[in-house]
């Protein structure tokens, strides 16, 4: 199937083969992290800053004076839930995923109105390009309850599109490593930032107090080399899926390993990962995937969907708002971890961890 008469791309975005289970599944996955983290864009505590403050990066926030009004956080945040909520369940889907998209763009525009810009934007960029693929066509409402049209080609697209955007995010990362000298064998890069983090930030949490001792310059050499090699590779991969599948296995090894370092979380990275993840085969060979899912199928098919979420849905954004997330109820409530997102994020990277290493043997024994 060509799409744009150029056959290296068309070549490429054929390689991506995604029916809408495979999306279905994703969404829910991706959709459910969102919502027990927290992730939903909650601005309220920048009501007691002054509009001095305020200084927006390009984005829908240049229209805007200054911090928004309390109501407005409000209905900001009471809408962007719900359009989570909706796009999880896959009701208009696509519309839904695009309210939610735009919503949350907002909400981090006015977080990062005060200077410091985090890495969210697999959190709204995700559902904005997935929303013109059949992601809402299979365990959703929509399935059961509209006449969606798929579209195996423009599904496709839409999952090339945020691969080469993914990769593009790396490629802008390694450049300057490339060109700033973090290469240099008299300096090693990344053992310096560790150090700054260890005991000027006086950050130490997981392996950081053991890493500390490793002091041979060639572990943290080829710790330089692996970084700026792999997030250079990440572009050459999108046009491949068979590429950046491997790719986010590195990148998932490369986050543990940051992590246990400079302590600084990406497991909301993973669930991005996650969407070139073969759902399908996952779900074949495991009976608990399969229970899952067609437990949601099952749900899904009922009229009355929406009234049964709706407590559930009420009690969620209840918790978000008061405690930060089921997560954080979790881990700070029950087990009284004292960093309950770093805390979340090691278990998401140990497992991915695990995961991805085992992905990797497979992969290297099948060459061999």
């Amino acid at each position: 199937m060509k799409l744009f008469g150029t056959t290296w791309i068309d070549n490429a975005i054929n390689s991506y083969n995604f029916s809408e289970q495979r999306l279905g599944m994703f969404r829910i996955i991706f959709g459910l992290n969102l919502l027990i983290t927290g992730t939903i864009p909650n601005i309220f505590y920048l009501a007691s800053f002054p509009d001095s403050f305020f200084t927006p990066p390009i984005g829908p926030t240049i229209f805007f004076n200054g911090f928004p009004s309390l109501p407005f956080m409000w209905v900001l945040y009471t809408c962007t839930f719900i359009a989570c909520v909706l796009m999880v369940l896959g009701v208009y889907t696509r519309a839904t995923s695009l309210a939610y998209a735009l919503l949350s763009l907002l909400g981090f525009s006015f977080m990062f109105s005060l200077g410091k810009i985090s890495h969210n934007t697999g959190f709204y960029f995700l559902p904005m390009v997935l929303a013109f693929s059949d992601w809402g066509a299979a365990y959703s409402w929509d399935a059961h309850h509209r006449n969606v049209a798929t579209n195996r080609l423009r599904s496709n697209t839409a999952v090339f599109i945020y691969a080469l955007t993914l990769g593009w995010m790396f490629f802008t990362a390694g450049v300057p490593k490339l060109i700033g000298g973090w290469l240099s064998f008299s300096t090693q890069a990344g053992y310096g930032y560790f150090v700054n983090y260890h005991y000027v930030e006086n950050v130490r949490y997981f392996l950081s107090p053991v890493l500390i001792k490793v002091t041979w310059p060639v572990f943290w050499e080829i710790g330089d080399w692996f970084t700026t090699a792999f997030e250079l590779a990440f572009l050459w991969a999108a046009f491949r899926s068979t590429r950046i599948v491997v790719l986010c296995a590195i990148a998932t090894l490369f986050h543990f390993f940051v992590l246990n370092t400079l302590n600084i979380p990406s497991g909301a990275f993973l669930f991005c990962y996650l969407l070139f993840a073969d759902w399908n085969a996952l779900a074949a060979k495991s009976s608990v995937l399969q229970k899952f899912f067609r437990s949601v199928d099952l749900f899904f098919r009922t009229q009355w969907v929406l009234l049964l979420a709706a407590p559930l849905v009420a009690l969620l954004m209840v918790i978000n708002y008061n405690y930060g997330g089921v997560v954080d109820v979790v881990l700070n409530g029950i087990f009284h971890t004292p960093d309950s997102t770093r805390a979340y994020a090691f278990i998401v990277e140990l497992v991915g961890f695990i995961v991805a290493l085992w992905f990797l043997f497979r992969k290297v024994r099948s060459l061999v």
